[in-house]
């Protein structure tokens, strides 16, 4: 297990949502959040060792979320 943690542009609901669904969905992702009252929408996730920063850079990607490893 592991923690990945991310700058992201997380800023509104509808982004939130894409997120959750994205991140809930991948078995790998064991639990996330985001910290909303930070001016950079700081995204913590603890993952399997499998998972990589890159793979879910290339999946927030895809759903026009930019994020940045910490």
């Amino acid at each position: 297990m592991k923690v990945i943690v991310f700058k992201t542009n997380i800023v509104n609901e509808q982004r939130f949502n894409y997120t959750n669904y994205l991140l809930n969905s991948n078995t790998q992702v064991k639990q996330w959040s985001i910290d909303h009252y930070t001016k950079d929408k700081i995204l913590r996730i603890e993952a399997s060792d499998r998972l990589t920063a890159s793979d879910v850079i290339m999946m927030l990607n895809k759903i026009n979320i930019v994020c940045e490893q910490v």
